[in-house]
């Protein structure tokens, strides 16, 4: 991992920290539920110059992700870039993939560990970037 993402994750780390030390009882507005948010971050460009294809895609949210959070998902097409250690900025077609579970964190975190591991196995990919948000609210609008 290279120095800026560590500092970035450790400024991350501390920021949360923060907030959660002045955070007084969290509770959601009525009508909506507390969850975790994740956020991953899968480059879909392999090393070898080839794609992760649409159809290994779909196949792959069907048979890991969609077992795992059968209630929904969201996922972006998103267009990533990172610096390499050598300061060379790399850019890759990236889908993101936005979950939610109740909380705590950790129950989520290890379904998000299964999917992060076998994506890397299954494409042969670099690490997924994954991005977590506490105290967040869901609920479907109805009148």
């Amino acid at each position: 991992m290279s120095a800026h993402v560590r500092l970035f994750l450790l400024g991350a780390a501390l920021l949360t920290m923060a907030g959660c030390i002045a955070e007084t009882e969290f509770r959601c507005p009525d009508g909506l539920q507390e969850v975790v948010r994740y956020e991953l971050f899968f480059g879909l460009d392999h090393a070898d110059g080839l794609s992760v294809s649409p159809e290994e895609w779909d196949a792959f949210v069907a048979d890991t992700i969609t077992p795992r959070f059968p209630q929904g998902l969201s996922m972006f097409d998103v267009r990533g870039q990172w610096q390499r250690p050598d300061g060379i900025i790399e850019r890759e077609n990236t889908m993101m993939v936005m979950l939610a579970h109740p909380p705590p964190t950790q129950a989520g975190m290890v379904l998000v560990d299964e999917i992060s591991r076998e994506y890397q196995r299954r494409f042969g990919q670099d690490p997924v970037f994954r991005s977590v948000s506490q105290n967040e609210c869901v609920g479907l609008f109805a009148e």
